[in-house]
């Protein structure tokens, strides 16, 4: 029973050192995506506002554009 008790508690304590490892990795990869996104981010608020710059500039020049056509 003693031998048993060992055993089982040996294999306990891989279990936890494998579950800790695999948690520290999980939390590597949230951090890692969280990064990615958030770069993403800047990104894409860099596009909208171009995006909206240039739209402003089309608005600003529409009379001329209409002007042009006739």
């Amino acid at each position: 029973m003693n031998g048993r008790m060992k055993t089982l508690s040996a294999v306990l304590a891989v279990v936890a050192l494998i579950g800790l490892v695999s948690g520290g990795m999980t939390i590597n990869d949230v951090l890692g995506a969280k990064s990615y996104y958030e770069q993403k981010d800047v990104e894409s608020t860099a596009n909208l506002n171009k995006l909206d710059d240039g739209l402003n500039t089309l608005q600003e020049n529409e009379q001329a554009y209409l002007d042009g056509r006739k």
